[in-house]
């Protein structure tokens, strides 16, 4: 006999199937299979059935009505009384709840997906733990086929959907978070063996339906990337970023990481050398194999001349100034407790942004004494910003609360017959000569 709790609770025997009568005995031989084998006492049925308000008055005889027809249905052999409860002598593969677990939990013995402590030996060849990854594949795609019954991995009907109540949907809740983790892991799992592109679709779709999941959008956003696509990869990080700040949270700090690495054309994001090209599932649309716009030297942002070439736009400019101010004014005497920190945080988040760039991070240490330094990472900082709104919203939370003008420091000696742009005419130079060059208006 087989028992069936994705979408209705069904039972079933060859091909027939097997009338369970009404909501409460299905809800019954539920509880009794969330843990087949194993004895189930009264009191546990009782509360999986009744709300404590919504109790029987007698309730243990009504529960022993309801499970007398039960053992009529299924027989006394499957449902057999114990001492004190019931339980449904059942093997775990007869139930597909318990081949979707049972099949999960041997993937992850083989593919480590998420930080899962389990996976090939360490010791494991390169062909073995190619090998392991792919079954691990399989066995995620399967374990998600029996839910869908066969059909698309990634849709499913509910649990128990014919079902109500407290215990029911908590149960659900806890199935539902399950069936997303697991298909998180498959997806990792096959970015991992090289098959990005053919669930890039699948990426796209499932982070319109949960785009606050930040781990469907860290898979995007490298699945992106290794189709070419980084304006998309940087994209879709940034709008994340973005919602996290506009409800008051905290961005996670990887997300900058990875926005900084895939901008730096990071190798250890590209597909394993392993990866067998995979063509894309019938019926999909192909992604682009080329990104709309060039990518950045493998060198970083700095080496980068494009990059610096995009001139972002004087707002960009001034809030970038703004900000090298409020980190300078962070390491001087006299600053507020406040200014220090918000300073600090700030230097934390531009630190993370240019951490492949040797020369902003660089400048990024003397632009408190050196206009070449303090022009160099304004640039930078402001380019940032124009392409990366998330990065904008988070260097203007930490402005937000600040007074900082966007004045460079004091040119050295070398430097004092230099050129200055427009962004630096508020430089206090006295006794020398300035040369200044641009659209200005003297006042």
């Amino acid at each position: 006999m087989e028992f069936h709790l994705f979408g209705p609770v069904r039972a079933s025997d060859g091909q027939q199937a097997i009338k369970l009568g009404q909501p409460a005995h299905r809800v019954f031989l539920t509880a009794m299979l969330w843990t087949p084998g194993r004895k189930v006492g009264r009191e546990e049925l009782i509360r999986a059935r009744w709300e404590p308000e919504e109790r029987p008055r007698h309730a243990s005889d009504t529960l022993t009505s309801y499970l007398g027809d039960l053992r009529r249905t299924l027989g006394h052999d499957l449902l057999p009384r114990c001492s004190g409860g019931y339980l449904v002598r059942v093997a775990r593969d007869r139930v597909d709840l318990h081949r979707f677990l049972d099949k999960i939990k041997a993937a992850h013995t083989l593919g480590r997906t998420n930080g899962s402590p389990t996976g090939p030996p360490a010791d494991a060849t390169p062909s073995d733990r190619q090998r392991a990854m792919w079954r691990a594949a399989e066995l995620f795609k399967s374990a998600l086929e029996i839910w869908s019954f066969d059909s698309d991995p990634l849709n499913g009907p509910e649990p128990f959907a014919d079902l109500s109540g407290s215990w029911i949907e908590g149960r659900r809740t806890e199935l539902l978070r399950k069936r997303h983790a697991a298909v998180v892991d498959w997806l990792n799992v096959e970015l991992a063996i090289g098959r990005h592109r053919e669930h890039l679709n699948d990426l796209i779709t499932l982070a319109e339906r949960t785009p606050e999941s930040a781990e469907i959008i860290k898979l995007l956003a490298i699945a992106h990337y290794r189709c070419g696509n980084v304006d998309d990869a940087l994209r879709v990080l940034g709008e994340l970023i973005k919602a996290q700040s506009q409800k008051g949270l905290d961005p996670l700090p990887w997300l900058f990481r990875l926005q900084s690495r895939i901008a730096a054309q990071d190798d250890a994001l590209a597909a394993p050398p392993f990866a067998r090209p995979e063509p894309p599932a019938e019926g999909r649309t192909e992604p682009r194999a080329e990104p709309r716009v060039k990518p950045l030297p493998r060198d970083g942002v700095a080496a980068a001349p494009a990059f610096r070439a995009a001139a972002p736009s004087p707002a960009f400019r001034t809030t970038a100034g703004r900000a090298i101010a409020l980190i300078a004014g962070a390491r001087r005497h006299g600053s507020t407790a406040e200014a220090s920190r918000r300073g600090r945080e700030l230097t934390d988040l531009v630190r993370a942004r240019i951490a492949e760039d040797e020369e902003a991070r660089r400048a990024l240490t003397e632009a408190n004494g050196s206009p070449r330094a303090w022009r160099l990472l304004e640039t930078v900082i402001a380019t940032h910003m124009s392409r990366d709104a998330g990065f904008e919203l988070a260097v203007a939370r930490l402005l937000d609360a600040t007074s900082v003008p966007s004045v460079p420091p004091v040119p050295s000696r070398k430097e004092r017959q230099m050129t200055f742009n427009t962004a630096l005419i508020k430089a206090p130079v006295f006794n020398e000569s300035v040369t200044v060059s641009g659209d200005f208006t003297l006042s």
